[in-house]
């Protein structure tokens, strides 16, 4: 893996096993990926409805929803610009990426599977991060139906944004 030095600095703030797992990108990170313009503007336009969704976090604690306001699928082949996509979101909204590889999460026991995909979305919920959940079509069996216990993980997560990635085509819900 390549890091600059925003990004080593930022990684290190993660603690085991997830700075094992994930890599924290500030903001301001370059990642050396050109999205094409059109992009580019579409991200930038989704960012102030994320943003103003994401605020009602904000809000009393009998009024927060412990769903996400947002969920955003990101589809494409590996090396297409997922993660800059993410990235470029993140960016936007002025907050660092959390870049989650979830087979690796997976890799994990079966019965702690949950609590960490958990504690993965609370250190992003508490550094304020976007967790881009890469590959999360890893969440899914072949019949195509999402584990109840990543449901529940990611449903719990009160708040973030979360982005999930996937190479296949069709629907993906990350409710």
């Amino acid at each position: 893996r390549f890091f600059s030095g925003a990004r080593r600095s930022a990684s290190e703030a993660l603690r085991p096993p997830l700075a094992e797992i994930c890599e924290l990108i500030a903001p301001d990170a370059e990642l050396g990926v050109v999205l094409p313009p059109q992009t580019r503007a579409a991200l930038d336009a989704l960012a102030p409805r994320a943003s103003s969704a994401n605020a009602e976090r904000a809000a009393p604690p009998e009024a927060v929803r412990r769903t996400n306001d947002v969920a955003i699928t990101l589809r494409g082949p590996r090396g297409s610009g997922r993660r800059a996509a993410a990235h470029r979101l993140a960016r936007a909204l002025g907050r660092p990426l959390l870049a989650v590889p979830v087979p690796a999460l997976l890799a994990a026991e079966k019965r702690t599977q949950r609590a960490l995909l958990g504690a993965t979305l609370a250190a992003a919920r508490l550094r304020d991060a976007v967790p881009y959940l890469a590959d999360a079509d890893a969440l899914y069996d072949a019949s195509g139906a999402i584990a109840a216990d990543h449901a529940d993980a990611i449903a719990s997560s009160g708040g973030v944004i979360c982005i999930g990635t996937t190479g296949r085509g069709g629907h993906l819900e990350l409710r």
